[in-house]
């Protein structure tokens, strides 16, 4: 049986935390190269579970929402932005949710 990882793609300081407690991440400052990077973790075989700890883009959404309606592995986990100074009342994603709630319970 092959070892399955959580690997995280987040900001330094999650990844840096993450990694302290023996997960493996990639910290990206800008997220242009984002879509290029999740495809190649999810087509690694031995990663089971992506934690993505970053601020996406409407298309980046779509693009993870679109992924996790049509696969299950590996498992996609957004994660809250645990060191936004501000928050808005709903994140992008809970908005595409929202909106989109009639497509997800068909």
């Amino acid at each position: 049986m092959r070892e399955e990882k959580i690997h995280i793609v987040g900001y330094d300081e999650i990844v840096v935390l993450m990694g302290l407690l023996g997960i493996e991440g990639t910290p990206l400052d800008r997220n242009h190269n984002f879509i290029n990077l999740f495809n190649r973790l999810k087509n690694n075989p031995s990663i089971s579970v992506i934690i993505i700890a970053l601020e996406l883009t409407d298309d980046q959404i779509k693009f993870i929402k679109d992924f996790k309606l049509e696969n299950r592995r590996p498992f996609v986990f957004i994660l809250p932005e645990v060191f936004k100074k501000k928050r808005d009342d709903k994140s992008k994603l809970l908005n595409e949710i929202s909106q989109n709630i009639g497509k997800l319970l068909v």
